[in-house]
């Protein structure tokens, strides 16, 4: 039975490292891709038909952080991805006059953008990517940035070179 649970969670570990890195090593490719295009705009974070369990993916496919509509981000401004270990969301580009954008240029409405969303929610989706003590104290007024599990202010950078 040890011997069954050792490998298996192996097998889990290869996994996980496997399918993040596939979607990273995408995304390099859409970023290498569209980055240097002028009539790409920005990108859509499009959530996996697959995605389980609500988390920051939701949120940064919901929200308004930019003013341009739900889940769309300038070039420049697109959150790290993989945001988590077998996150498969992926990026949609949007090129200038698509339908889906609500304005082309960005203003910055991150935390505003943000709390809306999250207020929107019901208790249980805000805990899940909040924290239980983290959604009480947001409540409170508190910026959301600093109890969202998996948000950092690191943008995504193509590992291509000349991207």
């Amino acid at each position: 039975a040890i011997y069954v649970a050792t490998q298996e969670r192996t097998r889990y570990f290869a996994e996980r490292i496997a399918r993040t890195e596939l979607a990273r090593a995408y995304h390099d490719g859409v970023t290498a891709r569209w980055d240097n295009d002028p009539d790409c705009v920005a990108y859509q974070w499009r959530m996996s038909q697959s995605h389980p369990v609500t988390d920051i993916c939701d949120l940064y496919a919901g929200a308004d952080l930019y003013g341009m509509g739900a889940g769309v981000f300038p070039k420049n401004k697109v959150p790290e991805l993989p945001a988590h270990p077998h996150c498969m969301c992926y990026l949609r580009p949007l090129m200038d006059g698509s339908l889906h954008l609500k304005r082309q240029t960005p203003v910055e409405q991150v935390y505003e953008g943000g709390k809306e969303w999250l207020d929107k929610q019901n208790k249980d989706a805000r805990q899940r990517i909040l924290g239980v003590k983290g959604e009480a104290i947001v409540k409170t007024g508190t910026d959301w940035r600093r109890f969202a599990g998996n948000y950092n202010h690191n943008y995504l950078k193509s590992r291509i070179d000349g991207a």
